[in-house]
Order: structure tokens, then C-alpha cells, then sequence
């Protein structure tokens, strides 16, 4: 038989208020309900790189956001596109 006491916690969330594109600093605020800053974030893309052994960078992680305009701009830079881009 197990026995429990109840224990109350603390916990702390975070919502989500504005997310800016790194790289133009094109900013979008977000309100609402969760479901509708959610929907408005989904115009960025979180980028996350992690560089391993043999890397000039690593053991280095880099997060950052970029907006859709941004994101087509640099995609439309690669000499080999990515399957489904420009479709």
C-alpha cells in the first residue's frame, strides 16, 4: 500500500507576448487567447542550430527568429533549393 501527502506547488508559465524577426526587427505583438498568439507567432519560424565536433563553432548553440519575408529571402539565396520552396 502507498501512502501520499499532498503537496502544493508553484508553477510558473509563460506566455508568449511578441516574438521579432532577428534579422529585419520586424516585430509582432501578440494577443488573445493562447490559440490566437499562437496562430499570429506562426508568421516566424524558430531557427535552432547546434554545431557538434569538428565544427569552427562548436559546442555552440544558436536560437533565433526569422520572419516568413526573411526566411523566403534567404531560402531563395541557396544555389539548390529545398524540395516544396517556390511550389
Amino acid at each position: 500500500m502507498k501512502k501520499y501527502d499532498v503537496v502544493e506547488k508553484k508553477v510558473t508559465e509563460y506566455e508568449l507576448l511578441s516574438v521579432t524577426c532577428n534579422k529585419c526587427g520586424k516585430t509582432k505583438q501578440l494577443t488573445g487567447d493562447n490559440d490566437e498568439r499562437q496562430w499570429d507567432a506562426e508568421q516566424f519560424q524558430s531557427i535552432i542550430c547546434s554545431f557538434g565536433y569538428g565544427s569552427k563553432f562548436d559546442m555552440e548553440k544558436w536560437s533565433f527568429d526569422i520572419c516568413e519575408d526573411c526566411l523566403v529571402e534567404f531560402v531563395a539565396s541557396f544555389k539548390i533549393k529545398p524540395e516544396g520552396f517556390g511550389e
